[in-house]
């Protein structure tokens, strides 16, 4: 995986001569045959082509060469290899964490660095603000007000009455990002009791 930057397991970034690929979402680990991800490809100093394809078809692996090679003007032997190497690397991360994924659900807990930067977040005044950052890092850019909407949804299983929330949008427009890395850094920030129990406020 010598092009492979692994951020998290939900935000995979393939780098060689030719393009930037980062995998938003990371890879599914369950769906072992297919191989759906949500790809940003970069090349120079273009603006950056967005797609969601099953690398396992044929018809849409290939579509995306075209694609490529119409829209920057390239060479097709230079992007098909390109897009076979993050295949390939793909394949072999998610081989190498199905070795490791244990049949019993994990626990999870914080490190007590983890700790003191989750309880920094909280106790700081812009916490909204601080939460899309993080969220931003996680690979959700350009949909804050949505992020947002969805944290405080998951925040609000500490009520009584908790909040539902229904996604509606086209097909590949980037919800099952959401749905993959909120509850993680969800699970991540409110595991902790809130600094000042005197207080409740919307999230806490």
């Amino acid at each position: 995986m010598k092009n492979l930057t692994i951020t998290n397991s939900h935000f995979i970034t393939f780098q060689d001569q030719l393009f930037t690929i980062d995998a938003l979402g990371g890879v599914d680990l369950n769906q072992i045959e297919r191989l759906v991800c949500t790809l940003r490809i970069s090349y120079k100093d273009y603006p950056p082509y967005r797609s969601t394809l099953d690398l396992y078809s044929e018809h849409q692996s290939e579509k995306l060469i075209r694609t490529l090679c119409d829209k920057w003007e390239l060479a097709l032997t230079d992007v098909s290899k390109s897009v076979h190497s993050l295949i390939i690397q793909l394949e072999k991360y998610r081989l190498d964490n199905l070795h490791y994924t244990s049949k019993e659900k994990q626990q999870f807990e914080l490190s007590e660095k983890d700790k003191k930067q989750a309880l920094k977040i909280l106790k700081s005044k812009d916490l909204l603000t601080q939460v899309t950052e993080h969220l931003n890092l996680t690979g959700i850019i350009g949909e804050n007000e949505n992020a947002q909407i969805l944290f405080m949804a998951l925040a609000s299983h500490r009520f009584n009455n908790p909040f539902s929330v229904i996604c509606l949008a086209k097909s590949g427009i980037g919800k099952a990002i959401f749905y993959k890395t909120l509850p993680m850094f969800a699970e991540w920030l409110l595991q902790l009791p809130h600094p000042n129990k005197r207080k409740r406020n919307l999230l806490f």
